[in-house]
């Protein structure tokens, strides 16, 4: 009997060793390197019985052209202040790369990150987003540095915007940095070009409304987005799809008012932007019906002439 048990003992050890463990996910690897400063913080901000805040949103990138999306972008927060870091490598060999070292990062809110190419150089820039606040990052020479519209504050160089977003705006091919120029504004926006000496320029205009739509799994369905504008002559602006020309939409169609201003002899063209006169009412309606492959995608902007 005793030999028996040996032997039922064993197997059940060889079963438990031939069981792999569970991968770890993107949001465990990042917690692992969850920066302890923020809980320091955290401390001596809060009660002693509040329990402790932790925080991260990730995204996987690629930053070297490999092909292979091999870098973790990692936003933390404690619910008041944030950390950036770029992790590399999985399981125990994973370590952090670099590190933002904007001391007036905030973390209100959620973090989200976006991987955008205002650069146009096939390497995207980082955009780390929290409440109404956006600071913007390259990953150059092993570092992250500052990218974008910056300004000299209490602490030093930032690129804290407010909420931003990333349009061609211009129809160059080329993406915009928008951002709300006036806090309580729907419609004034500051737009930051790249110019050909690297510096960004700073202008401002008026967006009678800007929307986006993907194409989701199951049959295509049809959209309809509702907005208010001052009557007159506006310019569509589509971008589709990514500066890779990924996730562009191939079919389908946009309507304004009814009317099909962007159809499937526009989107078979392969062109990232797509320029179209308009005239908007006071009350008007945009209808989107994409017909291309799920996860698709393209912003619609309108632009006053």
């Amino acid at each position: 009997m005793p030999e028996i048990r040996l032997s039922v003992a064993f197997a059940f050890l060889v079963i438990l060793a031939a069981v792999p463990a569970a991968a770890e996910s993107d949001e465990q690897l990042a917690m692992r390197f969850y920066p302890q400063r923020l809980d320091q913080i955290f401390i001596e901000n809060h009660d002693p019985e509040s329990p402790i805040v932790r925080r991260v949103t990730v995204a996987r990138v690629d930053l070297d052209r490999s092909g292979r999306e091999d870098y973790l972008a990692a936003a933390y927060t404690n619910g008041t202040a944030g950390a950036f870091r770029l992790i590399k490598g999985e399981g125990a060999q994973a370590a952090v790369a670099a590190e933002a070292a904007d001391p007036t990062m905030g973390g209100k809110g959620q973090p989200y990150i976006e991987a955008i190419d205002v650069e146009n150089d096939g390497v995207p820039e980082l955009a780390i987003a929290f409440w109404r606040e956006t600071w913007l990052y390259k990953f150059r020479n092993g570092a992250l540095v500052l990218f974008g519209p910056s300004r000299i504050g209490t602490v030093g160089e930032t690129t804290n915007l407010t909420n931003a977003t990333y349009l061609d705006i211009d129809g160059d091919g080329v993406l915009e940095i928008l951002e709300d120029a006036e806090p309580d504004s729907d419609t004034l926006y500051a737009v930051h070009k790249l110019g050909p000496d690297g510096r960004f320029a700073r202008t401002e205009t008026k967006l009678a409304y800007s929307t986006w739509f993907q194409r989701g799994e199951g049959e295509p369905v049809l959209e309809e987005r509702a907005f208010e504008a001052t009557p007159g002559d506006y310019i569509l602006r589509v971008t589709n799809g990514d500066q890779a020309k990924l996730g562009a939409v191939t079919a389908g169609e946009l309507r304004v008012n009814g009317r099909t201003v962007v159809g499937p002899p526009e989107l078979k063209k392969n062109e990232r932007t797509i320029s179209v006169p308009v005239r908007l009412l006071e009350s008007n309606v945009l209808t989107a019906h994409l017909r291309s492959e799920p996860g698709t995608f393209l912003w619609v902007t309108f632009i006053r002439k």
